[in-house]
C-alpha cells in the first residue's frame, strides 16, 4: 500500500499552498468591490503564515495521542474548508476564519516532513524533502493559475466559485488518500520530551532567514513588476509562474545532488551566496532582462537552501525532540515570512527598491558566511 503514501504526500504538499495561490488573485476582486479596506486585506494576507507557524508547533505534540494519518487527513479537510470560505468575499470575519483554517491545515505538511525525516537519510532524504517542497511550489502555481483562468473566462463570481470548488475537492481527495495509508507506513517513534537544548538553533535561524529573504524578495518583485509597463498584468503573471516552475524543478532535483556531492552545510552556504548574487543583480535595476535574470538566480539559491536546511533541522532518526523539529522549522519560516516584508518594506519606503533589495543581498551573503563558519567548525571538531 506504499502507493498511497507516494501519491498522498505530494498532494498534501500541493494543498498546503493551493489556498495561498487561490487567495492572491482574489485581492484584485476584493479591491474592485471595495468591501474591504487595505488594512483588512493586509490582515488576511498575514493570517495564513502566522497561524501556520503556531499550528506547526502543535501537530508534533498531537502525534503522541493521534495517529499521523488522521492528523494529516484533518489538515486536508481544513484546507478544503479554507477554500470554501473564499466564497464569502464580502465578509471579513469569514475570510479571516478561512485564512486561519488554511494556515492550520497547511501546517499538516510538517507531519509529512517529519515522516520523511524518520524514514530516510542523507541525499535521499533531501531528494524527498525537495520533492515535497516542489509539490508546495506547484500548489501555489496551480492556485494562481486556477483562479486567474476561471475569473478570466467566466467572470469574477462564477470564476471564484469554480476555483474554490476545485480546491476543496483537492483537499478532500488528499484526506481520503492519507486516511488509507496503512499505519506501519506512517509509524513514528514515541515522542520525546521537547527541550530547547536539543533543537538545532543555528539551522533554524538559517531557515527563518531564508524565508525572510525569499518572501521579501517576492514582495519587492511584485512592486517592481507593477512599475514595468512592458510586462503588464499578463507578463507579470507569466513571470511569476515561470520563476515558480524553475524553483519547483530545481528543488526536486538539484538539492539532492548537491548534498550528495558537497554535504548539507556547504550546499546551504552556496545556496545563500547564489541568492545574494541574484538579489544583487536584481537590485542593479538595469532593465527587465537583468531583473528577471537576477530573480531566476535567487530562485536557484532558494531551491538549494530549503531541503538541505530542513534535512539538518530534522536530524537523524534518533535525534532528541525530533518530533518537534518540523514544527519549529515551520514556526521559524513563519517568523521570516511575517517580519521580512515589514522590515524590507520600511527600508523601501525610506530609501528605494534598489536599496531594499541590496539589503536582502547583504543578508544572504551574511547567512552564507555563517553557514560556511558552521562547516569550518564541524571540520575543526572532527579533526580534534
Amino acid at each position: 500500500m506504499l502507493r498511497f503514501r507516494v501519491a498522498a504526500f505530494p498532494l498534501v504538499g500541493i494543498n498546503a499552498m493551493l489556498g495561498v495561490g487561490l487567495f492572491l488573485p482574489m485581492i484584485t476582486v476584493l479591491e474592485a468591490r471595495g468591501s474591504l479596506s487595505p488594512f483588512e486585506i493586509g490582515v488576511l494576507a498575514g493570517a495564513f503564515p502566522v497561524t501556520e507557524g503556531i499550528a506547526g508547533l502543535q501537530y508534533p505534540r498531537l502525534l503522541k495521542k493521534v495517529p499521523a494519518r488522521l492528523l494529516m487527513a484533518a489538515g486536508q479537510v481544513l484546507c478544503a474548508a479554507s477554500c470554501l470560505a473564499l466564497l464569502a468575499a464580502d465578509s471579513f470575519a469569514v475570510l479571516l476564519l478561512g485564512r486561519m483554517l488554511g494556515g492550520c491545515g497547511g501546517a499538516s505538511v510538517s507531519v509529512a516532513q517529519l515522516l520523511i525525516g524518520k524514514s530516510s537519510t542523507g541525499a535521499e532524504r533531501v531528494r524527498q524533502l525537495g520533492g515535497l517542497g516542489a509539490a508546495q511550489a506547484f500548489g501555489f502555481i496551480a492556485g494562481l493559475a486556477l483562479m486567474g483562468v476561471t475569473i478570466a473566462f467566466v467572470g469574477a463570481r462564477q470564476g471564484v466559485l469554480l476555483a474554490v470548488l476545485v480546491g476543496a475537492c483537492s483537499g478532500l481527495t488528499a484526506a481520503l488518500m492519507v486516511a488509507r495509508i496503512p499505519s506501519p507506513a506512517l509509524a513514528t517513534t514515541p515522542a520525546t520530551a521537547e527541550g530547547s537544548a536539543a533543537l538545532p538553533l543555528a539551522d533554524l535561524a538559517l531557515y527563518g532567514l531564508n524565508t525572510f529573504i525569499y518572501i521579501s524578495l517576492a514582495v519587492q518583485m511584485s512592486i517592481w513588476a507593477g512599475r514595468q509597463p512592458e510586462l503588464g498584468p499578463t507578463g507579470t503573471s507569466v513571470t511569476f509562474v515561470v520563476l515558480a516552475l524553475l524553483s519547483m524543478a530545481l528543488q526536486a532535483k538539484l538539492a539532492g545532488w548537491a548534498v550528495g556531492r558537497f554535504g548539507h552545510r556547504s550546499t546551504i552556504a552556496v545556496g545563500f551566496l547564489v541568492t545574494g548574487v541574484g538579489a544583487g543583480v536584481f537590485a542593479g535595476g538595469v532593465g527587465i532582462t537583468f531583473g528577471i535574470v537576477g530573480l531566476a538566480i535567487s530562485r536557484a539559491g532558494y531551491a538549494l537552501i530549503v531541503p538541505a536546511t530542513l534535512a539538518c533541522i530534522l536530524g537523524d532518526t534518533t535525534a532528541r525532540a525530533s518530533e518537534f523539529r518540523a514544527g519549529w522549522a515551520m514556526f521559524a519560516a513563519s517568523l521570516g515570512s511575517g517580519f521580512g516584508p515589514m522590515i524590507i518594506g520600511a527600508v523601501h519606503s525610506r530609501f528605494s527598491l534598489g536599496v531594499a533589495t541590496a539589503t536582502l543581498a547583504v543578508a544572504a551573503f551574511a547567512a552564507g558566511a555563517a553557514a560556511l563558519a558552521l562547516v569550518r567548525s564541524a571540520h575543526g571538531a572532527s579533526r580534534a
